[in-house]
């Protein structure tokens, strides 16, 4: 230990196995260093109880971080094989802290909520959907008198993507919809267009981050130039333009023309898509910021309120269009059948 209250001359004394050393100056700025070696040489344990040193380490990682985050005004740094794994310098604040301890390029997210909380959260709710979604279909496409087989077949499969992808039947027949009005317009398809490719885009985000993550080991959140940061940002432009154009057209439209029970399920998803767009790009323009955990919060909560109710909303009848596509492509197909002589 190295302490010195003024004239950058200070005292050392040290404990080895509990043997004080007597104090002896030592050149040292203004303040007190309390440096730890070799913590536990002669610290009895049953080899049962001891983890790898990547685990044992880790946990003396956590308890100095326990300790370092309440006290900003103190540094501290960890050293394991002569390697610098952590080094915080004193601080003005906790907020500065906080972003010191988790910076950027590491993951300041998860200092607001730990990765294995979140991936596990949503590996929950994306199983949730996938369960529902797919007792769903099961009901339905045999309902079309169908068997399960051919809707897997890959050129009816693959045309009915090919429609989808590129949203064929949504022109009006060429002219636009008449949508809102009797005018003809390409508004809505331009809309549906921005809205389907802004998920993909964000849905592919989410995807590589995935990849980065496990695979490569980035961790969150990344530079603007990052791959998952350029689909998510057209992504998020996509759902926020997109969804508030379909609800300012669906505000035009003849109310006669709408079933006020489904208003309330379709606007709701429709607001969710803005909210999430929203405080997506909010995060990402302020992450550095003292407002990113309230806004970490606020969007984890709305993709989780969105993806919860993805099978009983809007967002299903994209499931029951693609299988009505893929039927369209199998009928097509198939021999008319013959008429008998009158």
């Amino acid at each position: 230990m190295l302490a010195s209250t003024g004239r950058d001359v200070g005292y050392s004394v040290t404990s080895d196995n509990g043997a004080l050393t007597d104090l002896e100056p030592t050149p040292h700025p203004v303040g007190t260093t309390v440096e730890v070696r070799n913590l536990f040489f002669n610290t009895p344990a049953r080899r049962k109880f001891i983890k790898g040193t990547a685990t044992e380490f880790g946990h003396i990682g956590e308890t100095l971080l326990r300790l370092a985050l309440p006290h900003p005004r103190i540094a501290f740094k960890l050293l394991h094989n002569g390697r610098t794994t952590l080094d915080l310098p004193a601080t003005a604040s906790e907020e500065e802290r906080l972003l010191a301890a988790w910076p950027d390029a590491q993951g300041s997210f998860y200092a607001v909520l730990p990765h294995g909380v979140m991936a596990g959260i949503f590996t929950a709710v994306a199983a949730f959907v996938a369960v529902a979604l797919a007792m769903s279909f099961t009901r339905f496409w045999p309902d079309m008198g169908e068997e399960t087989l051919e809707f897997l077949r890959a050129p009816s499969f693959a045309a009915a993507s090919s429609d989808a992808l590129g949203l064929r039947y949504l022109d009006g027949g060429g002219d636009g919809c008449t949508y809102p009005t009797d005018v003809p317009s390409f508004a809505r398809r331009n809309f549906h267009h921005l809205t389907f490719y802004g998920f993909m885009l964000c849905l592919g985000a989410t995807t590589v981050a995935t990849i980065y993550h496990y695979v490569f080991g980035w961790k969150a959140p990344y530079p603007f130039y990052s791959l998952p940061v350029i689909l998510g940002t057209l992504g998020g432009v996509g759902l926020l333009v997109g969804p508030a154009g379909l609800l300012w057209l669906a505000a035009r439209r003849d109310p006669q023309l709408a079933d006020p029970a489904q208003r309330g399920m379709d606007s709701g998803f429709l607001v969710l898509l803005v909210l999430t767009a929203a405080t997506g790009l909010a995060l990402l323009f302020w992450r550095e910021s003292r407002a990113m955990g309230v806004l970490l919060v606020a969007h984890l909560g709305f993709v989780l309120a969105l993806f919860l109710l993805l099978p009983y909303g809007k967002f299903v009848h994209a499931l029951y269009r693609f299988a009505a596509l893929v039927r369209y492509h199998i009928e097509r197909k198939r021999p008319l059948p013959s008429l008998g002589s009158e």
